[in-house]
């Protein structure tokens, strides 16, 4: 996760107002991968969202309960379409371990056309 998830995770940080990084089991790869879920909350035509909530936008979403969660989910996708995706999975998927969690507090690359980051 050091080589490129903890330096995509910072890097959306330097651009976007929230970034919420989450991991799933990937059974046909045979492990976890790692993805970042980066949006902004603060100005975005349409939101219904107040300064405050737009800024703890990140918190209240992970803080979500799992009820909430579901009815949020369900009120945009049938339910019998989500094969994998409700609030309990949700919750899990957003339960990073220890060693992740120190990884990316301890990150501090940011991807530029300069300083690239690969992985193979």
């Amino acid at each position: 996760h050091r080589e490129c998830f903890t330096a995509v995770n910072n890097t959306l940080k330097s651009v976007f107002e929230h970034v919420i990084p989450f991991v799933a089991e990937i059974p046909s790869f045979g492990c976890p991968w790692a993805w970042n879920l980066a949006f902004d909350a603060t100005g975005v035509e349409g939101s219904t969202l107040s300064a405050a909530e737009a800024a703890n936008a990140a918190t209240s979403f992970k803080e979500m309960a799992e009820e909430k969660m579901n009815e949020r989910l369900n009120s945009r996708v049938p339910e019998e379409k989500l094969k994998f995706m409700d609030g309990s999975a949700i919750r899990g998927i957003m339960g990073l371990g220890k060693p992740i969690r120190k990884s990316l507090a301890l990150e501090n690359r940011v991807i530029t056309i300069d300083n690239p980051v690969f992985m193979y």
